[in-house]
C-alpha cells in the first residue's frame, strides 16, 4: 500500500520522528514521509509510533491501495498564481521520491 504520514511535535522531537519514520517511509519533505509499505511493515511503523507519541503531538496518515492510486504534486508559486509538479516518477512499478 502507498502510505504518507505528516507529524506536528514540538521542534526537539522532530528528530526522533524522522529518524522512526525514515525506516520504513521516505523523507518527501519537512514532517512529511512517503512510501510503499505492505501490512507487516506498517504494523511495526505504527507501533513504533505508538511508543514515541505524546498527546500533543498530531499525526496524519493517508493511505491507499497503491501509489497510482494517489495524485501528488507539489504546489510552486508563480506570478500567474501555482503551477503543479509531480512529487516522485515512476521507474517500472517502483516510485523514486
Amino acid at each position: 500500500m502507498f502510505m504518507l504520514v505528516c507529524y506536528d511535535v514540538v521542534e526537539n522531537r522532530t528528530e526522533l520522528f524522522r529518524k522512526t519514520l525514515g525506516r520504513w517511509l521516505h523523507w518527501t519533505q519537512n514532517s512529511v514521509f512517503s512510501g510503499e509499505i505492505d501490512e507487516a511493515q506498517k504494523i511495526i511503523l505504527l507501533s513504533a509510533l505508538r511508543e514515541i507519541t505524546r498527546k500533543e503531538d498530531s499525526l496524519l496518515i493517508f493511505e491507499a491501495k497503491n501509489r497510482r492510486n494517489v495524485k501528488c504534486c507539489q504546489l510552486e508559486p508563480t506570478d500567474q498564481g501555482f503551477r503543479q509538479r509531480p512529487v516522485g516518477q515512476f521507474v517500472g512499478d517502483d516510485v523514486v521520491l
